[in-house]
């Protein structure tokens, strides 16, 4: 399963991705952060993408990506193994721990096309400065 960040999936959508990328894309499942999510309504809100978020090829589209929670990933979280301040290291001795079940497994996750026939969205250049 492939975990793309919020541009990939996004030139993805658009079929704006190589030949090669659109074939790394097809081979594996596609996964997100939830914050991916709001970061597609953030940057159609913002006018930086055209989008219907409720059009229903881009909902099914959607549906068909696996979407990681980030509870566990928010600082403060004693169990996040994360850093706890910013700009420095943290020198506690991290155990590995073992991998939590996600709740999906023996799920299978339909493939989404890495060049759908119609672009889902439309990418807006920015503005030159």
């Amino acid at each position: 399963m492939l975990n793309l960040d919020t541009h990939v999936l996004l030139g993805a959508l658009a079929g704006e991705l190589t030949r090669r990328e659109g074939e790394l894309l097809a081979q594996e499942p596609w996964s997100i952060a939830s914050i991916v999510l709001w970061e597609i309504g953030k940057l159609a809100e913002l006018g930086r993408i055209e989008v219907d978020l409720d059009d229903p090829d881009f909902v099914r589209t959607l549906a068909r990506v696996h979407v990681w929670p980030l509870t566990r990933c928010l600082p403060g979280n004693s169990d996040a193994g994360l850093p706890r301040r910013s700009g420095g290291r943290d020198h506690r001795r991290h155990q590995p721990r073992a991998p939590r079940p996600s709740g999906d497994e023996g799920q299978t996750h339909p493939e989404v096309s890495a060049r759908p026939a119609d672009p889902l969205i439309s990418i807006i250049p920015s503005a030159p400065s």
